[in-house]
């Protein structure tokens, strides 16, 4: 009988000893949330995690969470058991910037700018009072086409759709590289501003009389997508989400349509939107301030010294450097313009 036992005894260390752990592997990926990206790792079951910092300018990384809201905090020490994402969350810190002068040729622009927008060889565009205005890589100035036009943007053959809008009309004009214009598009209402959508082909408009974001597609056709309330700047950045502020605040619209309150701050002027690559929105104010926002909401702000006039258009290049104009008035119903590119 003793036998027996040992017998047994020796069988279930054997089969313990011999059994394996769970070495199931899964995948955690990361989203920064505005920082730098972050690739996925896979990971063993109950292994733990080594905390990785991303970085954004201008923030303090508060630590991941599991949701999007961020209220769940994860910790480094928490058992790995499936597949999930890790949310960035930011605190606002300070933005150190460098500001200088882009062009000194743009004495030859003595009307009120209205937007500007860069093409992918990097020369710049400027929508003023009396045409458009192309800034060459070596800072050639050059009038591009007449008209009195407002919002810009580039589709996705390199055509510059741009707004002429009149009384309550508005003529979407497609320019060619050569400054050949034809007209794309005639609408009784009021447009605001426009947005190609590359990845989609679309292009979207905000319709300033009614408060509506409407598509319009490559034949023309013309669909309601949003209301938004309040006439302000429009912008998409890279994941798809939609912004339109006003005076008040800004609204973000995800890929169905659906309109949320984004941000709500007393400096917005929301004269100018615009997305970097990684998904922070930046907005000018009436006082010489650009807010950097991050996807969740969290606000750093630099001021531009001096008095060097209102800003007026502001766009960003390939690689996140931010371009605004200043637009001062010399009595003669004239304006100087000043373009400023910031690197931080």
């Amino acid at each position: 009988m003793k036998k027996r036992i040992s017998l047994i005894l020796i069988s279930l260390f054997f089969l313990i000893s011999c059994s394996k752990p769970d070495e199931t592997q899964y995948t955690v990926s990361f989203n920064s949330n505005g920082g730098n990206d972050i690739p996925a790792i896979t990971v063993t079951s109950g292994s733990d995690i080594k905390e990785i910092t991303p970085v954004n300018k201008g923030f303090a990384f508060a630590g991941w969470y599991y949701d999007t809201k961020l209220e769940l905090k994860f910790r480094s020490e928490n058992p790995i058991n499936s597949d999930f994402t890790l949310y960035g969350k930011w605190t606002p810190t300070a933005l150190n910037v460098s500001v200088a002068s882009y062009s000194a040729n743009t004495s030859a622009i003595t009307s009120f700018v209205q937007d500007m927008i860069f093409d992918n060889a990097g020369n710049l565009f400027l929508s003023a009072n009396d045409g458009i205005y192309k800034i060459s890589t070596s800072g050639v100035v050059s009038a591009f086409v007449t008209g009195s036009y407002s919002s810009m943007a580039f589709d996705s053959n390199g055509n510059l759709v741009a707004l002429l809008p009149e009384n309550f009309q508005t003529t979407i004009n497609k320019i060619d590289v050569n400054g050949n214009v034809t007209v794309f598009k005639k609408v009784n209402f009021f447009i605001a501003d426009l947005v190609f959508d590359k990845k989609t082909g679309v292009l979207f408009v905000s319709d300033g009389s009614y408060g509506k974001l409407k598509k319009i597609d490559a034949n023309g056709n013309i669909s309601e997508f949003a209301s938004y309330a309040g006439i302000g700047d429009f912008t998409i950045d890279s994941f798809g989400n939609y912004y339109i502020g006003n005076y008040l605040y800004i609204n973000k619209i995800d890929l169905e349509g659906r309109n949320s309150s984004f941000s709500t701050s007393d400096r917005f002027g929301s004269n100018s939107l615009i997305c970097d690559s990684k998904g922070n929105l930046y907005t000018t104010s009436t006082f010489e301030e650009i807010s950097k926002i991050t996807p969740t909401g969290a606000i750093v702000s630099f001021k531009l010294e001096g008095n060097m006039g209102s800003i007026r258009g502001m766009t960003i290049d390939k690689n996140n450097n931010i371009y605004v104009d200043l637009s001062n008035g010399n009595g003669d119903f004239k304006y100087i313009n000043t373009i400023l590119k910031i690197t931080y």
